[in-house]
C-alpha cells in the first residue's frame, strides 16, 4: 500500500513541473560550408508532389518525412533553426526544419533522422545532439500544401506522415551545411500563426514547444 501511494505521489509530481529544455546562444555554434557534390536545379513543389505520387502509387505506401527541432537564444529568447535552399524562389515552402524523408523501407524514423542531420549538417549523435520527444505528427491526405495533425475519416490512406523531434543540442559544437544552402534562426513570435508567411509545421513549433520549461544556458 505504501509503495502505491508513493508511485501515485511520483506520477502527481510529475504532472505538476513542465519537462525541462535547456537551450544556449546561437554564438555558441560555429557554421561552416561543405560542397554539394549533387547541385541539381532546384524542384519546385509541384515536382516534389509529382514524385510523391510516383512513389505512394509504385510503392503502395505513404511516404514518411522526419525533422528536427532545433533551438537557441537570442537575448535569452528562444529561437528556431531552419534551413532554406539559395535555389529557392518561393520563401513559405523552402524554409523548413532541419530533416527530409525516409527511404523505401527504412523503417526506424530516429534512426532515418540521425541520417539526415549528419548528411545536411554534418552533426553525430551524442558528439553534436541527442533526439528527445516526438513533438507531433502531421498528414498529407492529398498531393497538395495542406497538412493536417489527425487523418480524416473519409481518407482510407495519407500520401505522407510526418514526425517531428525534439533534438536536444550540446552545449557547443560545429555544424558544417551544403554551399546550396542558408541557416537562418527565426524567434518563435515571428512564427506562431504567421500562416502567411511560414508553412504550417512551422507555425506549430511555439505551440509544439510550450510544454517545456525553458532554461537558456
Amino acid at each position: 500500500m505504501q509503495e502505491e501511494e508513493l508511485k501515485k505521489k511520483e506520477r502527481n509530481e510529475h504532472r505538476n513541473y513542465p519537462p525541462l529544455l535547456k537551450i544556449y546562444p546561437i554564438e555558441n555554434y560555429q557554421i561552416d560550408k561543405k560542397e554539394k557534390l549533387d547541385k541539381l536545379k532546384h524542384q519546385t513543389f509541384g515536382y516534389q508532389m509529382d514524385q510523391l505520387k510516383i512513389s505512394v502509387e509504385k510503392n503502395h505506401v505513404p511516404r514518411t518525412s522526419v525533422y528536427g527541432v532545433i533551438l537557441v537564444h537570442k537575448n535569452n529568447f528562444p529561437h528556431l533553426l531552419v534551413l532554406q535552399s539559395n535555389l529557392s524562389m518561393d520563401l513559405k515552402d523552402e524554409i523548413h526544419l532541419v530533416g527530409g524523408r525516409l527511404k523505401i523501407g527504412e523503417d526506424d524514423p530516429v534512426e532515418g533522422l540521425k541520417r539526415k542531420l549528419r548528411k545536411k549538417m554534418s552533426m553525430e549523435y551524442i558528439t553534436h545532439y541527442e533526439i528527445g520527444e516526438l513533438l507531433g505528427t502531421f498528414y498529407r491526405i492529398e498531393y497538395d500544401k495542406n497538412l493536417y495533425p489527425y487523418i480524416p475519416v473519409h481518407v482510407s490512406q495519407v500520401k505522407e506522415i510526418i514526425n517531428i523531434y525534439m533534438i536536444h543540442l550540446v552545449e557547443k559544437c560545429d555544424f558544417k551545411i551544403f554551399d546550396t544552402d542558408k541557416l537562418s534562426s527565426i524567434p518563435l513570435f515571428a512564427l506562431h500563426n504567421n500562416f502567411e508567411k511560414y508553412n504550417i509545421t512551422l507555425c506549430s513549433i511555439p505551440t509544439l514547444v510550450s510544454r517545456y520549461l525553458m532554461i537558456y544556458g
